[in-house]
């Protein structure tokens, strides 16, 4: 029965016309640019998407170095404004003026609220050794 089908399939080919083979080349020739087609797509959507996940890491980096910058542009503020506050204490013990205190109290809050925490100094004092020759 095999022989019977293969040899019914290549008397309709042989019978084909020659539109029939243009038509069925004209098939091909499509289906091979879809083929084509379908990898080009592909190949764009890979570039997409790796240009989107760039995009989303430049994002995430440049956020975190912004980050950094404004902290250590606080840090620096922060360092400058601690001598002044030095002398806004020294100053609270000589002028006995309640606007002086509440200015530097509330300066100070501001200061916690940013993040600034009060130490405690530690004076170390070595006692001097005399020695008898």
């Amino acid at each position: 029965m095999d022989k019977k089908q293969t040899k019914t399939n290549q008397k309709k080919e042989e019978k084909q016309s020659p539109d029939d083979l243009t038509k069925k080349l004209e098939l091909e020739k499509i289906q091979l640019e879809i083929v084509a087609l379908k990898q080009q797509v592909d190949e764009f959507k890979n570039k997409y998407l790796r240009a989107i996940a760039d995009y989303q890491n430049l994002e995430k980096r440049v956020g975190e170095e912004r980050f950094e910058l404004m902290k250590m542009a606080n840090k620096n503020l922060l360092i400058k404004i601690l001598p002044f506050i030095d002398n806004l204490e020294k100053a609270e013990l000589f002028v006995k003026d309640e606007g002086l205190k509440i200015s530097k109290d509330h300066f100070i809050q501001i200061l916690k609220e940013a993040g600034l925490v009060e130490m405690e100094q530690l004076i170390l004092f070595q006692e001097k050794k005399k020695i008898k020759l």
